[in-house]
């Protein structure tokens, strides 16, 4: 029995195979067009289970298998009563025997071990030779014979998924979905699921329904979690799979995910791996397709977030360079025009990292070294492309989400030269009410604008600061909306409400911020006040 008569989706009409069509979350078939709802599969996949269980409680009296028990490290391992070892294949303490029992998530479905012994230690000696420059090579080089098989629980995952995403620094919700395909996620606590996830995928095609049988020769590890701990797990590792699509998507790092599917085919099935453990490094090898991957001996820290403040900063340290080298037409002193830039930077990276850094730290991960099997090279991973969905006019609607349109974007760039140039505008159309009135329209000619440098003392940082919160992070709350069509086609959804909602918040804000009103009373409207003066009358 394969895969295709487990997890495969047939049309409920006809009996071909069926696609599933994110767009109307439900399974359609390419030959007659008719549709299939998801709680069909999950029907025929629940038969399958239980009858699948009933033939493996008949065979377990007769299996002549035991439980081993690691009461320091907690792994539970079955193997034939013959080959019971005396210590725990994971962390080499004395096990405990005791009975098999077939608790809920026990596994069902097997992929049979292809690569033996000595063919995983060939493919991990391989590894070795092409990265003989790793202290991680070195170690497991010393360390090889360690190299053992055992079968792992998963749980094989396919079908549509819903979540619920936010945002680092928003309050804003976002529902997305899509379609899971080939997932197998490991439910124990004994191997570091990083590890695990570098060696994959597996061909599911080659599925045989478990029998202790197979297990001769190999261990194989009972789950350590069921019931609603499984489920977490498995929810827990389907957001990960899914992340980085959605992260493309909102174009950030900064996101939660919360799993709120019901709909998808859940199998639990043993799967094969050769694992060693030297400490601080661990290696896990494909019994299957023969991948490696190893786990890094050290910790990395990264910050992604760090990006967008530095190019901001060095931004404006160009600009301020090439702003006041020949400022007023006089070549400024190199000595003090890199103190004036040096100063205008420090100012920006104070402003933009403490706005970019609110709520979030440093990503800690252990770095996974791994190859590529010969079947990940004769067939790519399959990419999972999300859909969000919006509540509209009380209708839930699938929509693709973007938040700069060219609108927007002229929008901004017009608030941040308004800001910037208000006061020589402003200076500009008084001297033309001036000038109408006297008919001297040569006063024009006394305007100096260079005096704005006084005004742009304040209004550069304040732009720095509205362009980080309200351009590049509350930007996300009010997302760009087009709705997806059944012909493929998208249209634009304008939200005057939620528009009208987002600017009295952001407008909430600024007060917030402006505290009592001593702000703008007392230091924006005196400067603003004494630069329009300034720059309609200059000093001799």
């Amino acid at each position: 029995m394969n895969q295709g008569k487990i997890m495969t989706i047939h049309c409920a009409t006809c009996g071909a195979p069926a696609q599933f069509d994110v767009v109307t979350q439900n399974y359609h078939c390419p030959n007659c067009g008719g549709n299939t709802g998801t709680e069909i599969p999950l029907k025929k996949l629940r038969e399958f289970r239980s009858l699948t269980k009933t033939l493996l409680e008949q065979e377990l009296p007769d299996s002549q298998t035991v439980v081993c028990e690691c009461p320091n490290c907690g792994a539970r391992v079955i193997v034939k009563e013959h080959e019971v070892a005396e210590t725990c294949i994971f962390c080499q303490s004395k096990v405990l025997r005791s009975d098999v029992q077939m608790g809920e998530g026990f596994p069902e479905m097997l992929i049979p071990f292809k690569l033996n012994r000595k063919q995983a230690e060939k493919r991990l000696d391989e590894w070795i030779e092409q990265h003989h420059d790793k202290s991680e090579a070195q170690i497991l080089k010393e360390n090889k014979k360690k190299l053992k098989g055992i079968y792992l629980p998963y749980e094989l995952i396919r079908g549509p998924i819903r979540f619920v995403v936010t945002r680092d620094n928003s309050n804003r919700h976002y529902e997305c979905g899509g379609f899971l395909e080939h997932v197998a996620v490991n439910v124990t606590d004994r191997c570091n699921n990083l590890l695990l996830n570098g060696m994959e995928p597996f061909l599911w095609d080659e599925l045989e329904p478990f029998q202790f049988g197979y297990i001769a020769g190999h261990a194989a590890e009972v789950p350590t979690a069921d019931g609603a701990e499984l489920r977490r797990r498995v929810f827990e590792e389907v957001a990960e799979e899914y992340r980085p699509t959605v992260e493309r998507t909102m174009q950030t790092t900064g996101l939660a995910l919360y799993p709120e599917s019901e709909a998808l085919l859940r199998l639990p099935a043993f799967l094969p791996v050769y694992f060693m453990d030297c400490g601080e490094v661990q290696a896990a090898v494909n019994g299957q397709t023969g991948k490696v991957s190893v786990l890094a001996e050290k910790e990395t820290r990264t910050y992604p977030w760090v990006i967008e403040p530095l190019l901001g900063t060095l931004a404006v340290m160009i600009f301020f360079f090439f702003a006041f080298r020949n400022y007023g037409g006089v070549p400024m002193d190199l000595k003090e025009l890199f103190e004036l830039v040096g100063m205008a930077g420090l100012l920006a990276a104070l402003i933009l990292f403490t706005v970019f850094s609110k709520g979030r730290e440093a990503r800690v991960r252990r770095k996974i070294l791994k190859s590529i099997s010969e079947e990940e090279k004769k067939k790519p991973e399959d990419s999972i492309k999300p859909v969000f969905f919006e509540t509209i006019g009380g209708k839930e609607l699938p929509v693709q989400l973007g938040f700069y349109s060219p609108g927007r974007i002229v929008k901004i760039v017009m608030i941040l030269l308004l800001v910037n140039a208000s006061t020589c505008i402003l200076a500009w159309i008084l001297t033309a009410f001036k000038c109408m009135g006297s008919g001297d329209w040569t006063l024009f000619q006394q305007l100096d604008y260079s005096y704005n440098i006084i005004w742009l003392c304040l209004a550069l940082p304040i732009s720095m600061v509205g362009f980080a919160v309200f351009g590049r992070i509350e930007v996300y709350d009010s997302p760009v909306i087009f709705q997806l069509l059944e012909n493929g086609k998208r249209k634009r959804i304008h939200q005057k409400r939620e528009n009208r909602k987002t600017l009295l918040m952001r407008w909430k804000n600024v007060r917030e911020t402006m505290g009592n009103w001593a702000l703008p009373l007392f230091i924006v409207l005196p400067l603003f006040a004494m630069t329009v003066y300034m720059i309609m009358n200059p000093w001799p």
